[in-house]
């Protein structure tokens, strides 16, 4: 019994694969979106962040999650951000890839999911240089679609987390 134990808990990352990206990183040239800042999606509930995302210049996407209950979303951010918490970089999921080609965007990204890490991919419209809407999120390796409403918003935010990480060449 133990050994089988050992075998399937000291064995999870060979047993559960996390899925491959299908989009390949494109470095982003146009203005459609603003990327000196971050954008956010602000729960309809409570007033925190649902998930806020980075756009870079090279192509990649950061997504930071969202944000607790128990102080302002905005300075919650500005603390992480600001803070030596550069945990983002260590982690696998949250990052990905973008492209926007007209008023589309895709964003493809790993989520976080015990069991090896799941990729997504949400599209959706540009509304203008400081919001789009995500209108659709598709489970890569299923095919299955999901139907979104999520609206973010552009928050200016300076500096930058780094786009540097070991995840995506």
């Amino acid at each position: 019994m133990t050994a089988v134990a050992i075998l399937l808990f000291g064995g999870c990352d060979k047993l559960f694969k996390d899925d491959e990206l299908t989009m390949t990183k494109t470095p982003y040239t146009g203005n459609e979106l603003r990327i000196d800042g971050y954008y956010y999606q602000m729960s309809s509930v409570d007033g925190s962040f649902d998930d806020t995302y980075f756009l870079y210049r090279d192509g990649i996407v950061l997504s930071c999650g969202g944000t607790p209950l128990e102080e302002s979303p905005f300075d919650f951010m500005e603390r992480l951000l600001n803070g030596q918490n550069v945990t983002y970089q260590k982690e696998k999921s949250g990052w990905g890839v973008f492209n926007i080609q007209d008023s589309t965007i895709a964003i493809e990204r790993w989520y976080p999911l015990e069991g090896g890490l799941p990729a997504g991919l949400s599209e959706g419209v540009i509304l203008n240089d400081t919001t789009f809407l995500i209108t659709s999120l598709t489970r890569m390796k299923t095919g299955e679609v999901y139907e979104r409403n999520d609206l973010y918003h552009f928050h200016a935010f300076s500096p930058k987390p780094d786009s540097t990480n070991t995840f995506i060449p």
